[in-house]
């Protein structure tokens, strides 16, 4: 949650919260068989390096807003929606050829956590609409594990926090936005 809410205030430290909780989610998302969450794990904590690098480069002079954000133009967010279809079909084949549990809803999280985080390294405010979609379907899956007997409640409920947590931080960098200029790339 630490890595989640100083990421929302610019804040680069958040990388090293990000490389503590990676792989301890990702012994999680291993014992319940969602082996698309446990690889994406593997990739978070390889992409904590890049991030940390990236808004480091990228402050901002203007205190409260941390770093200097971004916003994809209307070509970047067709481009990204398209390469998003094609991931989500393609793993979703994978993970259904392995036996993966819930693969559609996993090849969803995964694909669409890969772009979010992508956007996170470059500071991108479409970030927290990507991750607002993952912690929905998280939620869907962790609360289908749990009436099933399967998953934890803390796990759900941490991904019920997360989706908020995502609703508001989408909010504030609307309002950081709307107060300084930020550059679309």
């Amino acid at each position: 949650m630490m890595y989640t809410i100083l990421a929302g205030k610019g804040k680069p430290c958040c990388f090293l919260f990000g490389m503590v909780n990676t792989p301890l989610y990702a012994w999680i998302a291993f014992n319940a068989g969602y082996y698309g969450d446990l690889s994406l794990n593997i990739y978070y904590f390889i992409m904590m390096f890049p991030g940390l690098a990236a808004w480091l480069r990228h402050r901002s002079s203007v205190a409260e807003t941390g770093i200097v954000r971004t916003r994809l133009s209307n070509k970047g967010r067709l481009q990204l929606f398209a390469m998003c279809i094609i991931g989500i079909m393609a793993l979703w084949g994978i993970l259904y050829l392995i036996n993966g549990n819930r693969p559609f809803c996993d090849a969803v999280t995964n694909i669409l956590s890969i772009a979010a985080m992508l956007l996170t390294v470059r500071r991108a405010i479409e970030e927290w609409v990507l991750w607002i979609v993952v912690n929905a379907v998280e939620v869907f899956m962790w609360w289908n594990a749990w009436r099933a007997g399967e998953g934890s409640i803390s796990v759900l409920l941490m991904w019920l926090l997360f989706l908020a947590n995502g609703i508001y931080l989408l909010s504030l960098w609307m309002r950081v936005e709307a107060r300084h200029r930020i550059r679309r790339s």
